[in-house]
């Protein structure tokens, strides 16, 4: 049965308003993808996890989901785009997995969700899992969620205690990226944790403290340094080269 919304003052429509906030996903535990392609690639990917489809004209939705019709006017009041495609979900991420890959990525407090997003969708392509800190950004904001290209909807990132951490570090290879250290490893060690710090200040002392090893990117010119997003890229495609062979 389809549902119909022409109130922007709709219980539903005000809890999805909720969901830009990071204090509205947790509450509800609910996040938001939008757009045909995202919410198509939800669909094939995580139909478990979908839990509503919103859209200003009716499609064709798997059976068990529902579909809520709303006015383009309703639609733009949810919308965080520019240029609204009508038509978004409503997620439950605790129903997405948290995939086991080749290495994995640790994020240590990357505030942006445009970077959060970006290393996201990398660390898929060159088979890695993501391991962040609490302080780093919600990987469901919205920002992140769409920089994520669909990643974060076969590959859910734990969040993880510096405890936590400080335990795998016994049984990982922990290789922290930094501006005074070695070359990448070759081949890399099985189960190696590649970490990232923040924008601003890098690798926390008490993480760079689990370190096996630092890694440094050579670079010409007068270039000292690289967006977290453009480093993990590197660093996460010689581990996949080597692995592969490519």
């Amino acid at each position: 049965m389809i549902m119909r919304i022409e109130s922007i003052y709709n219980p539903r429509i005000k809890m999805i308003r909720s969901l830009r906030s990071a204090k509205g996903r947790k509450k509800e535990k609910r996040f938001v993808v939008e757009g045909s392609k995202m919410v198509e690639e939800a669909l094939r990917d995580c139909p478990e996890a979908v839990e509503a489809v919103f859209t200003t004209e009716k499609v064709q939705i798997a059976a068990g989901i529902q579909q809520i019709l709303v006015t383009e006017s309703v639609f733009s009041h949810m919308s965080t785009q520019t240029a609204p495609q009508g038509v978004l979900a409503i997620l439950n991420p605790v129903r997405i997995p948290h995939t086991k890959r080749g290495h994995t990525l640790l994020l240590d407090g990357v505030a942006d969700p445009g970077n959060m997003g970006t290393l996201l969708r990398t660390a898929e392509a060159f088979d890695f899992s993501v391991w962040i800190t609490p302080d780093c950004a919600d990987p469901l904001n919205p920002k992140a969620v769409q920089a994520s290209m669909g990643a974060i909807l076969r590959h859910r990132p734990q969040v993880l205690s510096l405890q936590d951490l400080q335990d795998l570090a016994q049984t990982h290879f922990f290789a922290g990226a930094s501006l005074e250290g070695d070359w990448t490893p070759d081949p890399w060690p099985e189960q190696t944790v590649l970490v990232l710090g923040s924008e601003a200040h890098g690798i926390r002392k008490e993480v760079d403290a689990l370190l096996h090893t630092h890694l440094r990117i050579p670079m010409a010119g007068q270039t000292e340094s690289l967006n977290v997003g453009v480093a993990g890229g590197i660093l996460m495609f010689t581990a996949f080269q080597g692995k592969w062979g490519r």
